[in-house]
């Protein structure tokens, strides 16, 4: 993977961020805590957006499969692998 989405999926950053944002505020969360948040809710929004096919998916954000797969499962996103 060379580190560039393999795709041109309509995900519309800004809201994502303004979510993270918000939640941030609210919770009094930590840079990580938002970096997190942040991630997963691009990786959710991706897996729908290509009907949770993990590869699609990954090829969209540059990055492996199993990368995809680890960072869903820290983030406490439910895959079937």
């Amino acid at each position: 993977m060379n580190g560039k989405a393999q795709g041109s999926l309509p995900i519309d950053i800004e809201i994502i961020i303004e979510e993270v944002r918000e939640n941030m505020i609210a919770r009094e969360a930590t840079l990580k805590e938002a970096r997190e948040d942040f991630e997963k809710r691009l990786i959710q929004i991706t897996l729908a957006k290509v009907n949770w096919n993990q590869t699609r998916a990954a090829e969209f954000l540059g990055v492996h499969r199993n990368t995809l797969f680890g960072k869903a499962r820290r983030l406490g996103i439910l895959l079937n692998a």
